[in-house]
């Protein structure tokens, strides 16, 4: 999937995103600050059946939601790697709040912003990366999606 959207699109997104995102169940979110990676979340978990308010975990480093729907039923956990930048941080951050634990239920959904931040010793499973950057204008955002880790050749450094 290679698609550039504006906000009021974001549900038919979602519908197209679906069958990854199941498929898959750890889905690695990269794109620069402000592309919309946690209002894409947001959507996915809402498309889903969450209820909850789901805000960005930048503080927690998770946040975990119930899902009962048709379409799962189960947790979902959304983490927020971005303040990984130091090896030190991140083993820290890996044993304290044992990332792992969530990135290996394989029976859970996981969503990670900024999933280039995940160490590779936790790539236990094959991910579904999800890859935003901005559009051409304010209010529009082009998304791509790939298997496993590689990156867009535009994708912001």
């Amino acid at each position: 999937m290679n698609q550039t959207f504006s906000y009021s699109e974001l549900p038919a997104i979602c519908v197209e995103l679906m069958p990854a995102v199941m498929a898959h169940r750890l889905v690695l979110f990269s794109g620069p600050m402000g592309a919309g990676k946690t209002t894409v979340i947001a959507a996915l978990a809402h498309a889903l059946g969450c209820t909850d308010w789901v805000r960005s975990p930048s503080y927690t480093w998770v946040n975990q939601y119930r899902i009962h729907s048709p379409h799962y039923t189960g947790p979902l956990y959304h983490l927020d790697l971005y303040r990984l930048d130091t090896v030190s941080s991140v083993e820290s951050v890996v044993h304290h709040v044992d990332l792992a634990r969530y990135i290996e239920d394989a029976d859970a959904l996981c969503f990670i912003e900024w999933g280039e931040q995940l160490p590779p010793v936790l790539h236990t499973r094959p991910p579904l990366c999800i890859h935003m950057d901005y559009g051409q204008s304010e209010d529009e955002r082009v998304v791509w999606t790939t298997n496993g880790t590689s990156r867009h050749p535009s994708m912001h450094a």
